[in-house]
């Protein structure tokens, strides 16, 4: 996943994202998220996305509509990007619950700034799901 991750430049991303929450959802035994819902809203939000780069690189970058078009880029990457933060700090407050752990505002500054750097905070998460996991499983 760590390679794909690089690879797509973090479209993977996204995918990981529902793939753990369904994890998390598996280890509860019960929906703490909806991830069908949450895959479809990331799809449309992606298309739309990646539509408008299309955009702009077919179109001259001096008129109106590059001009629009680049309003919307930064906008919509905004959303993308605080939808990401959001969805990995409440995951990561699943996860601690489950865990019966502390999760305060250390842990969202940690998950924020290991995002930052190219989804870090994923691998972390991804460890933490498994031990849960492993942890579950274990007689």
């Amino acid at each position: 996943m760590y390679a794909g991750l690089l690879l797509t430049s973090g479209l993977l991303g996204f995918l990981w994202l529902v793939l753990m929450m369904r994890d998390v959802n598996a280890i509860a035994g019960r929906r703490l998220f909806p991830t069908a819902r949450i895959a479809v809203v990331f799809a449309i939000m992606l298309t739309a996305y990646l539509g408008l780069l299309v955009l702009l690189f077919s179109q001259p970058f001096d008129g109106p509509i590059a001009r629009w078009n680049l309003r919307a880029i930064f906008a919509l990457a905004i959303v993308l990007l605080s939808s990401i933060f959001a969805s990995l700090v409440c995951l990561a407050r699943k996860i601690a619950a489950i865990q019966d752990a502390e999760f305060g505002l250390a842990n969202i500054i940690k998950i924020v700034v290991l995002t930052i750097p190219f989804f870090l905070s994923f691998p972390v998460l991804q460890r933490r799901i498994n031990a849960v996991s492993r942890r579950s499983a274990a007689p």
